[in-house]
């Protein structure tokens, strides 16, 4: 199996300087560093998990939801992504086949399988090191939660959505060793997702608390981490009383939300500088954007790299749930209505670009990183809706109106906030579009894909986009635009695997089929 190379350097305060690259050729034998203790290990882990390698490209998890959407007349009349533009538009019409050209350096297969190595060194030299019982049951843990942490987002991204109609499908390839010479073949979708489960039970066991001296521990694996890990799985694969309580537990570590109504959220932060701009104003040219959630997560090690889009394109269906008015903070907050005239997308438009039209924006401060991994809110969220699935409805919808008056201007008549549902199905999915409102551009493709895929119907989502014919390298946007559907059980859920991956292995990965 070809994975991009990993680096295991600069780890000085130990005096480990480097490690064995992972690659489909077999390892240089006089590159090897002996690892001796319990703290080699530990270095490792963190190596892992506060490294420059966990930015990655994922474009399909903005791109492909009903968050974005590009219209025929904004493309016809000029506007481009540049480099990225092909790529974006492909993911955003689910052209899958054509995502197979990714380019596997920057792509999320290197980058999580990067993960699962690390986890396999760790846990293959767990036995050979020095150490305490209990300094090696937490190491043990930790390495567990980032193989399966990895493995999990793996299969959110290159497999088929888990259900009982795909259960045999293709999962992925499952590596226990740092070996190269490890079969790479593609076991069954049940099978990934239970090896993945017995990881997330290993990981439950850890004993590492979020905060340490007041400071947040997010970049690194801990109790919260493997808790709020088991929710997103629990969630997944419709198991609502485990998702329920995995994550209360990891609520119970950092529950607290930003409320965007009281005022905190107006400290900017200048987009170039990233120095705080204390103000009480609305700044409309984005030289400037609001603090959101993001410095919540219960886990650091999956931002994805945005520079290179700046802002995606807000669609119709997403500029309608946060309504008309400003009423609904994050429509204020975090949606410009034109992002043509930003400094900063302007080399994103091309030259030709028809001034006249509207490109509205959407955009986060994250250092120019959006962070796609599960936060206080998102727990709150699955709380809530296990909640509902569970059947107790009527206290869900207490509780997510709770939390929807954090959201909204404190002018906000109450009957705007407080939602009401008839049933569990119409609570479900009320809850299903705050949820959308929340992460439109980082769980919403998450979410489409098991609601698409699981026993239930009611919460069913056909996406449907109006663009032009696309093809490999060229869009015909001289022709008739076209209408392209994702609906329950396509199976352009699922992003292809880099070819470049499968060339190395010799066939032994099988692609995607479409």
């Amino acid at each position: 199996m070809y994975i991009r190379n990993i680096i295991l350097a600069s780890l000085l305060a130990i005096g480990v300087s480097s490690c064995d690259k992972y690659l489909a050729e077999p390892p240089s034998k006089n590159k090897g560093v002996e690892i001796k203790t319990i703290e080699h290990l530990e270095a490792l882990l963190n190596k892992a998990s506060f490294s420059d390698h966990r930015t990655q490209m994922a474009p399909a998890i903005m791109y492909s939801s009903d968050s974005f959407e590009m219209t025929p007349e904004q493309y016809a009349k000029g506007f481009r992504f540049t480099g990225t533009d092909m790529d974006i538009i492909q993911m955003s019409i689910w052209e899958m086949p054509y995502t197979e050209n990714t380019n596997h350096l920057i792509s999320y297969w290197g980058s999580c399988y990067e993960g699962v190595y690390m986890a396999n060194l760790v846990l293959t030299n767990l036995d050979k090191v020095s150490g305490t019982d209990a300094e090696k049951a937490k190491v043990k843990a930790r390495a567990h939660l980032l193989r399966g942490y990895s493995y999990f987002e793996l299969a959110q991204y290159y497999c088929q959505p888990y259900g009982a109609a795909t259960r045999d499908d293709h999962g992925l390839p499952i590596k226990r060793t740092t070996g190269y010479e490890e079969d790479a073949t593609r076991v069954s979708l049940q099978e990934t997702y239970d090896f993945i489960e017995a990881d997330i039970k290993e990981a439950l066991l850890l004993d590492e608390p979020l905060f340490q001296d007041g400071k947040r521990m997010s970049w690194k694996e801990t109790t919260a981490t493997a808790n709020a890990l088991a929710a997103r799985f629990y969630l997944a694969t419709e198991n609502y009383s485990m998702a329920k309580q995995t994550a209360e537990k990891a609520l119970s570590f950092d529950s607290q939300v930003r409320d965007y109504g009281s005022g905190e959220i107006t400290q900017k932060v200048d987009l170039f500088s990233g120095q705080l701009v204390a103000s009480n104003t609305i700044v409309d040219n984005f030289h400037t954007t609001f603090l959101a959630d993001w410095d919540r997560a219960y886990y650091n090690r999956t931002p994805i790299y945005l520079f290179e889009s700046c802002m995606p394109i807000v669609s119709s269906k997403l500029m309608g749930l946060y309504g008309e008015g400003q009423y609904d903070l994050r429509k204020k907050f975090f949606v410009l209505e034109d992002m043509k005239n930003v400094s900063s997308m302007k080399i994103f438009v091309g030259n030709n670009f028809d001034q006249s039209v509207k490109v509205p924006g959407y955009y986060q401060h994250g250092n120019f990183y959006t962070n796609i991994a599960p936060n206080v809110v998102e727990m709150m969220l699955t709380k809530i809706e296990a909640t509902a699935r569970l059947g107790d409805f009527q206290q869900a919808m207490t509780e997510l109106n709770k939390f929807r008056a954090f959201r909204f201007d404190k002018q906000t008549p109450q009957d705007i906030i407080n939602l009401q549902a008839t049933d569990k199905n119409d609570a479900v999915l009320k809850i299903l579009n705050e949820r959308h409102r929340e992460f439109p551009y980082t769980v919403r493709w998450f979410d489409l894909r098991r609601i698409n895929f699981n026993a239930d119907s009611f919460d069913d989502v056909t996406v449907t986009k109006t663009f032009f014919s696309v093809q490999a390298s060229a869009v015909d946007y001289n022709g008739t635009p076209i209408q392209y559907k994702l609906g329950p059980g396509d199976r352009k859920y699922a992003v292809a695997i880099p070819l470049q991956e499968i060339v190395a292995s010799n066939g032994a990965i099988e692609q995607n089929r479409y």
